[in-house]
C-alpha cells in the first residue's frame, strides 16, 4: 500500500536529484581531466546548468503548489531544520577537511573543489534526511 507524496517531500526528491546530475557531471568532468589545466567552460557550464534548474525548480514549485498553502506546517518545519542540522554537521566536518588538505600542501583549486563537494555532499545528505523523515512519518 502506497501513499501519495507530499508536495515538499517530491520538492526535496528533485532537489536530491537535481543536485547528483549536476554536480556528478562536474566531478566527472574534474577527475576526467585531472592533471590538465581547469576546464573553465566546464565550470562555467555547470553553474549555469544548475541556474536554469533551480529557477526550473523554483517555477515548477510555484505552479505546482496547493493554493491554499503559503508557508510549511510545523512538522515541516521540524523536519527543515533536522535536515539542516545534518548538513550544519557535513559542512563543518567537511570544511575541517578542507583546511588540513590545505595544512598539507593541496593546490588552492584542489581545495576549492573539495569544499564545492563539501557543499553538495551537505544538500544531498539534507534532501535525504527530509526524504526520510517525510517517508517515516515524523
Amino acid at each position: 500500500m502506497s501513499r501519495a507524496t507530499s508536495f515538499r517531500e517530491r520538492l526535496a526528491w528533485s532537489s536530491l536529484g537535481a543536485h547528483i546530475v549536476t554536480f556528478g557531471g562536474y566531478f566527472w568532468l574534474q577527475a576526467e581531466k585531472a592533471g590538465e589545466p581547469i576546464n573553465t567552460s566546464a565550470t562555467l557550464l555547470v553553474l549555469l546548468a544548475l541556474l536554469v534548474l533551480a529557477l526550473s525548480f523554483n517555477f515548477a514549485s510555484r505552479l505546482e503548489a496547493p493554493r491554499g498553502e503559503k508557508r510549511p506546517d510545523e512538522r515541516e518545519q521540524l523536519i527543515d531544520l533536522k535536515a539542516a542540522r545534518v548538513a550544519g554537521v557535513i559542512t563543518a566536518l567537511g570544511a575541517g577537511g578542507v583546511v588540513v588538505a590545505l595544512v598539507y600542501g593541496q593546490e588552492a583549486v584542489v581545495a576549492a573543489n573539495l569544499m564545492l563537494g563539501v557543499l553538495v555532499l551537505a544538500q544531498i545528505g539534507g534532501a535525504i534526511t527530509r526524504i526520510a523523515h517525510f517517508k517515516a512519518g515524523v
